[in-house]
């Protein structure tokens, strides 16, 4: 128990540091530890040794100071990932004004499934107060997935012009075809001049948040409220339904002289906590990216495993469990069991289309679902638009009138699929696209060699000699790869030099 007698040792404090990264209490890393040793008599430190010692360690991130702490961990992770890129933006002063980073796996992703992009800012470090920008999207199996992240320290409209620029540099300039924020005018302005052919589009989530806050009088005066608002804001499809149930609305809790209601309709085309210092934060938002991308394993190998269960016995079901993940075939089954109860009849024939009136039975409210002669089906539901999969009208037409067994291709969503990933990335003409970008082609090979060496070190650690033969064989293979290494830096020097040479 004397000062003079106590000492964290080597090993303790890497174990202390690693539970730090994960996000354990300083006591519950403390009687960790000490269960590990056979009890506190036996670790030779107390507890407020352990307080000390990350005392000590924060205080020489906070000499190196935030940003050079932060830097210091994206060089870090350039080694591991030759592909994560990041950028800061400068004010007049050279302060760092925002933090801009992607690693290899969000530049994947976004290749696939960076089709519909949503951008939020509501995300904040409660002890400095600048928020985490997230560029997210959903993958095929219809969960969150993140394509890049930043620290905002500035957040007028020129910060997001460079945040927008810097991502799609990031992304080898691909655009979205939509992008949902929350109700900004800065944001706004940012997009109009850097992605003026992106479709913007408000979060009506962040909408429903904003409305308890300038509402707040409303939602605690009238307890139906809150059902009205979020009817008119989900619910309804058509534009004159919702004309009528927004003007009953403002009827109903005379709302008519509500400025932020007004505002909101305004833009109805529009509609469809932690105190770490800046380095602990970086690390556990890596650690929630890594949460993420477990579970889409999780996912993915679920669906390699298991086949959903067909509720009908029919041809295009049974299609539709072939090409899509569980969780959308989900949707599409839902849905043509809602087609079920559909009934049709044919309104409308001509040289060029035909049109249906379809109906719910013992409902009188009709959408009129147009199929060409070429086969192209249309519904003023707008559904296939907004959510990627046929709905109960379209299938109902497919599946009785046309008697069509598979899905038509057109309708048929690769980012909804289970080959979604695939390596290959066609052309319109279904020729293999070359990459020729230097970036895509090292994280695709890193994407291929990691499930390989993960699976081979997992069965080497299982046995000794397997241990042993592993070693071996990564000490041959990191001297080849050294060789290679050699040869190719030599050649790049050889042929910059040639370069100079001729300007010179």
């Amino acid at each position: 128990m004397l000062p003079s007698h106590r000492k964290i040792n080597e090993v303790q404090a890497h174990e202390i540091d690693l539970a730090e990264d994960a996000g354990l209490f300083s006591k519950a890393t403390f009687d960790f530890i000490s269960l590990q040793a056979g009890g506190r008599v036996n670790l030779g430190y107390i507890k407020l040794d352990q307080k000390n010692y990350l005392r000590t360690k924060r205080q020489e991130a906070i000499r190196q100071r935030e940003a050079g702490a932060l830097l210091e961990c994206f060089e870090k992770k350039r080694i591991d990932d030759p592909s994560f890129f990041s950028a800061i933006q400068l004010d007049v002063d050279d302060m760092i004004t925002n933090i801009f980073w992607v690693d290899s796996k969000m530049i994947i992703d976004y290749e696939t499934f960076g089709d519909v992009l949503s951008f939020d800012t509501t995300y904040q470090m409660n002890r400095e107060h600048r928020p985490l920008a997230s560029f997210v999207g959903l993958n095929n199996h219809r969960k969150m997935v993140v394509f890049g992240g930043a620290l905002m320290y500035d957040e007028t409209s020129e910060s997001f012009q460079w945040l927008f620029e810097t991502f799609f540099k990031a992304m080898s300039g691909k655009k979205s075809k939509i992008i949902f924020t929350d109700q900004d005018a800065a944001i706004s302005k940012a997009i109009s001049l850097v992605m003026p052919e992106v479709h913007h589009r408000l979060c009506v989530w962040h909408m429903e948040q904003n409305a308890t806050k300038h509402l707040n009088q409303i939602y605690k005066r009238y307890a139906s409220f809150r059902g009205d608002f979020r009817r008119c804001i989900y619910v309804y499809i058509d534009e004159d339904e919702f004309i009528d149930a927004w003007n009953s609305m403002l009827d109903e809790y005379n709302l008519h002289e509500n400025e932020w209601l007004q505002g909101i309709y305004a833009l109805r085309e529009k509609l469809f906590a932690s105190d770490y210092n800046i380095v602990q934060f970086f690390k556990h938002y890596d650690r929630a990216i890594e949460d993420k991308r477990y579970n889409e394993l999780q996912d993915t190998c679920d669906a390699s495993q298991r086949f959903p269960v067909l509720k009908a016995q029919v041809h295009i079901l049974a299609h539709a469990r072939e090409v899509y993940t569980s969780h959308i075939f989900a949707y599409f089954q839902d849905e043509y069991m809602k087609s079920l109860s559909m009934k049709v009849n044919r309104c409308e024939d001509n040289n060029l289309s035909t049109m249906y009136k379809v109906s719910k039975h013992g409902h009188t409210r009709e959408y009129i679902v147009k199929v060409t002669e070429i086969g192209h089906i249309s519904c003023p539901c707008m559904k296939f638009e907004s959510m990627g999969i046929l709905f109960c009208h379209t299938i109902r037409i497919l599946d009785v009138v046309r008697g069509v067994s598979r899905i038509p291709t057109e309708y048929i969503l690769k980012r909804w699929t289970i080959d979604a990933k695939a390596e290959d990335i066609k052309e319109v003409d279904g020729q293999d696209i070359e990459i020729n970008d230097p970036k895509l082609i090292t994280t695709n090979r890193y994407r291929v060699l990691c499930p390989i060496f993960v699976k081979l070190v997992t069965k080497a650690s299982e046995t000794d000699d397997g241990y042993k033969e592993a070693i071996v064989c990564a000490n041959e293979l990191s001297s080849k790869l050294k060789e290679i290494m050699k040869v190719a830096n030599s050649s790049l020097c050889t042929s910059g030099s040639k370069r100079f040479i001729r300007s010179k």
